[in-house]
């Protein structure tokens, strides 16, 4: 076996570890009290989020965080285009099914089934790319955005929607669809 493929290996085991570990926690009363806030984590309601965030810059006429709501977009649209690409070229089965009936599967993408789409996390895609808008443009707020997106990618694990990697692969696409989208907003228009 390859060195890629034992490190595969190696971040599979501590995932289905850590799904296991955590798996009598996801019908507790806390993990269902946040699983709310996994699911404000979705695509439609951060899209409506941002929406709210652009309408009341509007009504307070703040260009400042209009200019934020539309970053906000561009992170997130480009982070949900990247999360499309790379769920449709790995199929991975989700916690649940490895809980429910001690089946694990992962390989090349073919199968468009949620039950075969958890890689990567698109819930933490999200929060991680409009946190990292905020931590750019209002650094002051930039702690209370980390641990909101922290708690997402926290309550997917919990209530084993997600492997802990599916989460770290969600942050670092989003970490880097903001990163791309804020570089892009900063070219100059061409003469």
């Amino acid at each position: 076996m390859g060195k890629k493929r034992e490190a595969i290996k190696q971040v599979e085991q501590v995932d289905v570890d850590v799904s296991r570990a955590v798996s009598g926690w996801r019908e507790s009363q806390p993990v269902k009290a946040l699983g709310w806030f996994g699911k404000m984590t979705d695509q439609p309601p951060l899209y409506a989020f941002i929406g709210g965030i652009a309408a009341a810059a509007l009504i307070r006429r703040d260009t400042r965080l209009l200019q934020s709501s539309a970053r906000m977009l561009a992170a997130h649209w480009a982070g949900i285009r990247a999360k499309n690409a790379v769920k449709n070229a790995v199929d991975r089965t989700r916690p649940q099914m490895l809980i429910d009936e001690g089946r694990y599967e992962a390989g090349k993408g073919s199968r468009p089934e949620k039950a075969f789409s958890s890689f990567p996390s698109g819930h933490t895609v999200g929060a991680v790319a409009i946190a990292r808008v905020v931590a750019r443009d209002y650094p002051e707020h930039r702690l209370p955005a980390y641990a909101l997106a922290t708690l997402a990618a926290f309550t997917r694990i919990a209530k084993c929607d997600h492997f802990l990697s599916d989460t770290i692969a969600g942050a670092l696409i989003g970490w880097g669809a903001e990163r791309v989208s804020y570089r892009r907003s900063l070219t100059p228009e061409p003469a």
